[in-house]
């Protein structure tokens, strides 16, 4: 450790040769990086730079380094003298007028008051800060501001204000792009979602939270605070194991990193974890552990939580004594903290300890004073059970009537809290499906990623292939580049010929001499020869561009002239013209340049109407052919805006000729017959024969289409493999998730009026005791023989979907009042998989239908789920499932 201080200070002492300042900046950035990983040597070196920063009279650094010292202290668990440290910097800060810092040293400060318990005093320097940030427009600090205040209104109760006052520090986190303060935002809604009972909202929120942490190592804290949250999900969601999974990787992280804190707040969630699976002995030395660390940084709301726990166990080992006293200390530290939750438990707690011991006025008191805190803060499973134990004390004392009163109470409110039961209990079971779903979509989305790449690194590997060969002269490595270029896009090769002839038409209509029609012919040829540098991924995307795909794609233009620039022959020069300026408007709000009118050249003018005409009437992989009358009308509505329009006169009167697509066909066969018997002559410069020149690039159009059909008909036969490989499941060779949505999609949208579409969702039961017993391979084999047989089941009825997992899905077409029928046959094929050898195997299934319950993708298959989720929850331990013999809702 010496050694690694003198080689700090040695840095540190080469950076002195600079003005004091940046001696200062050094050794505060040196403490913040060692702030998480060697909190001493970073209180340390933040003392060193303070005492720089004092010498060099520079408040600015002297904050920062207080800032530092404090997060340091802060992180040792010494409290007070972090404090000290937030309070000297806010002061330093007030004198110096330096507003940023008074605001970090109210928020530093604010936070330390929250991690200690101590509410009242966290939320009044969260809102002074807040409000000198609003005052003066510091959007990132009020950010912070409001996420943290949050965290004081969640632990008081107040739920409502602090989710509002989470989603606006969200929404400023986004619009700062700071992904740290996002994520740390996520962790907290998903947190007081938990709280709330509202799985799915909060396994999205933490989800999300989580993939922004995995890929920055710079945020230990919040990555172990959604990594806790997670496993508080599952817990409340009765997984055990998982939950104690990540409260372990937590306080593994936790130790590692010297983060006392969380270290506490994972001990207590794995002894509530113990607690709650009966292994008392391990829970009370986690709560043990836990009560310990919690005094030892004086952390109250630990040191609440983990008496709480252990009053529990006492209770439950009928040590009443030890419970009361546990109780009672948890009750005097919530008080002093104004933690309301904890208030409530141990009240409780204390009220029916009271009535066991037959202390019935101490046991009414605790329990009233317990029921005001429940219904304040809106808990109505604590009401409930408060109701009963009051009931219960009442009558024991010969109140019959009010303790009646009390029974009804309890009864209605049993009654709203049993609707509310059911409804969580189906939002936990589609929680859980969420996340094997996210799992497999990930999954997916890897797979179709790394299939991309190889299918994208093949294409490019082949257009760099083709055009390497292409460098014999200037003249003909352009002919080869625009052929590559077009037939990028253009599965026949012939875009660009067609292009040249139609631009030739219309130079002559419009009466150019034959030498300048000649040379426009071949010129107009090299149009797009820009879109060689343009990606496969943009170029050849069936759907809309995005903003920046489309700006990378209008760049083809001005690269089409940088390869034709430079030019000595006519020839080339007409063509570098056309190539930068056939995407200009008439109205001048074209590309690149933005011309207008006469400005524009007339061959980019000719080509501009010749271009868009031929792509109107074929198909490219974005859009169908037109009809020419279709064309030709949108022609003349962009006469006098997008064209010249004296060519769209001349192109409707060449173009709508009832002879021109025969007459192009029968030029396009001659041409090719005879291209291919002339033989290639040198190119000689500017005086070149453009007869001659032309025939030239008429051979090399066809020699280069035998290449490049060749080399189509391979990528396509990939293609074809690679779409077939993302669409499979391997296992059972079933379509997957992504075809199965991809193929509802287009269910939907081809369903005919009045036609129904049904979404049948399965659950195969008995695949884990399968995979316990006999093992994975036996467990496979029954994936495999639940495939096979309801397939046969189905017959052409419908396609079946392995969705991952145990989870399997069909997609139906017939009447919505069949759906009973389909169950019946799913209950059948549950049969005949035990006849093969699976006789604890079951299914439990949900069918919704389209339109008459759901009109969408997403309500179909929810409420599909939800409904095999409510089956499956019914059912439990039955390996045969029922309908109803009419059914509204289909289940």
């Amino acid at each position: 450790m010496r050694g690694d201080r003198r080689a700090t200070r040695l840095e540190l002492s080469g950076a002195a040769g600079g003005d004091a300042q940046t001696v200062v900046d050094a050794l505060v950035g040196a403490a913040e990086q060692l702030v998480g990983a060697d909190a001493p040597r970073a209180a340390e070196v933040a003392r060193e730079a303070r005492s720089a920063a004092r010498g060099a009279v520079y408040p600015a650094g002297e904050v920062r380094a207080l800032l530092v010292l404090g997060a340091a202290l802060a992180e040792r668990g010494m409290r007070d003298e972090a404090r000290d440290a937030f309070g000297r910097a806010r002061n330093v800060a007030r004198r110096a007028g330096d507003l940023p810092g008074v605001m970090e040293a109210l928020g530093a400060d604010g936070k330390l008051m929250l991690d200690y318990g101590d509410i009242a005093a966290a939320e009044a320097q969260f809102l002074e800060a807040l409000g000198l940030a609003r005052a003066h427009g510091h959007l990132a600090v009020q950010a912070r501001m409001l996420n943290r205040l949050s965290g004081a209104r969640h632990t008081r109760g107040a739920y409502a204000e602090a989710l509002a006052a989470l989603e606006e520090a969200l929404a400023a986190h986004r619009a700062l792009g700071d992904h740290a303060g996002e994520s740390s935002c996520l962790c907290n809604i998903g947190n007081l979602y938990v709280s709330l009972g509202r799985y799915p909202e909060a396994l999205g929120a933490l989800t999300e939270a989580h993939a922004l942490l995995r890929g920055r190592g710079d945020d230990a804290r919040t990555l172990n605070r959604t990594v806790l949250n997670l496993g508080t999900l599952y817990l409340d969601m009765g997984d055990v194991d998982r939950a104690v999974e990540h409260f372990g990787q937590a306080l593994a992280l936790a130790r590692s990193g010297g983060d006392t804190l969380v270290e506490v707040v994972a001990l207590l969630n794995i002894g509530a974890a113990r607690q709650e699976a009966g292994q008392d002995d391990e829970a009370r030395a986690q709560l043990l552990g836990a009560r310990e660390r919690a005094r030892a940084i004086g952390y109250a709301p630990g040191e609440v939580s983990a008496l709480d726990g252990l009053g529990r166990l006492h209770e439950r080992a009928g040590e009443l004594g030890e419970a009361v006293a546990s109780h009672a200390r948890a009750l005097e530290l919530a008080r002093r903290g104004e933690d309301v939750e904890g208030q409530l438990d141990a009240l409780h707690h204390l009220g029916r300890l009271a009535a066991r011991r037959d202390e019935l006025p101490l046991a009414l008191a605790r329990l009233g004073e317990a029921l005001r805190l429940a219904r304040e803060v809106k808990r109505k499973k604590s009401e409930c059970e408060v109701l009963l134990a009051l009931a219960d004390v009442l009558e024991r004392q010969g109140d019959a009537a009010q303790a009646l009163a009390l029974y009804r109470e309890h009864h209605r409110v049993e009654r709203e809290l049993f609707t509310e039961e059911g409804d969580r209990k189906t939002r936990e079971l589609t929680a859980r499906f969420d996340i094997e779903r996210a799992r497999q979509e990930a999954e997916a989305q890897r797979e179709r990623t790394e299939i991309e790449r190889r299918a994208r690194e093949g294409a490019e590997r082949t257009v760099l292939e083709r055009t390497a060969a292409l460098e014999r002269a200037q003249l003909e490595v352009a002919a080869r580049l625009a052929t590559a270029a077009e037939y990028r896009d253009d599965a026949t090769g012939e875009h660009t010929w067609r292009v040249g002839h139609g631009t030739a038409r219309l130079a002559a209509h419009l009466g150019l001499p034959a030498a300048q029609v000649e040379l426009a012919r071949v010129a107009a040829r090299l149009h797009d020869v820009g879109k060689i540098g343009i990606p496969d991924a943009i170029l050849l995307k069936a759907g809309p561009l995005t903003p920046g795909e489309y700006d990378e794609m209008r760049a083809h233009a001005a690269l089409g002239a940088r390869l034709l620039a430079s030019g000595e022959s006519a020839l080339l020069q007409m063509a570098e013209d056309i190539a930068w300026s056939h995407h200009e408007r008439w109205d001048g709000r074209g590309y690149p340049r933005g011309l207008a009118g006469e400005a524009i050249p007339l061959m980019g003018r000719i080509v501009a109407v010749a271009d868009v005409f031929d792509a109107l009437t074929h198909a490219r992989p974005y859009k169908a052919a037109w009809t020419r009358e279709q064309a030709l009308a949108e022609l003349h509505r962009g006469r006098d805006t997008q064209f010249d329009p004296r060519v769209v006169d001349a192109a409707l009167c060449v173009f709508g000729a009832a002879t021109y697509e025969e007459d192009m066909r029968r030029e396009l066969r001659a041409q090719r017959e005879a291209g291919a018997q002339f033989h290639l002559p040198a190119l000689q410069g500017p005086g070149q024969d453009v007869a001659a020149l032309r025939a030239h690039y008429e051979h090399l159009l066809a020699e280069q289409t035998r290449d490049l059909e060749r080399a189509r008909r391979e990528a396509e036969s990939t293609a074809r493999r690679l779409e077939l490989a993302a669409r499979t499941d391997v296992l059972t060779n079933l379509p997957n998730r992504r075809a199965f949505e991809e193929d509802l999609e287009r269910a939907l949208r081809e369903a005919a009026h009045g036609d129904s579409v049904l979404v049948l969702s399965m659950d195969l039961d008995g695949l884990k005791a399968v995979n316990d017993h006999q093992g994975h391979e036996r467990g496979d084999d029954l994936l495999r023989a639940f495939a096979r047989t309801l397939q046969a089941a189905l017959g052409d009825r419908g396609e079946v979907y392995r969705i991952g997992g145990d989870e399997y899905a069909a997609i139906l077409s017939g009447a919505a009042d069949t759906g009973v029928a389909i169950l019946e046959d799913i209950e059948a094929v549950a049969a005949r998989v035990r006849e093969q050898g699976f006789p604890t195997s079951g299914v439990s299934a949900g069918i919704a239908a389209f339109p008459r319950e759901a009109v969408t993708a997403g309500e179909l298959l929810r409420l599909s789920d939800q409904r095999m989720y409510r089956a499956k929850g019914g059912r439990r331990g039955q390996p045969n499932l029922r309908a109803p013999a009419s059914a509204p809702e289909l289940t």
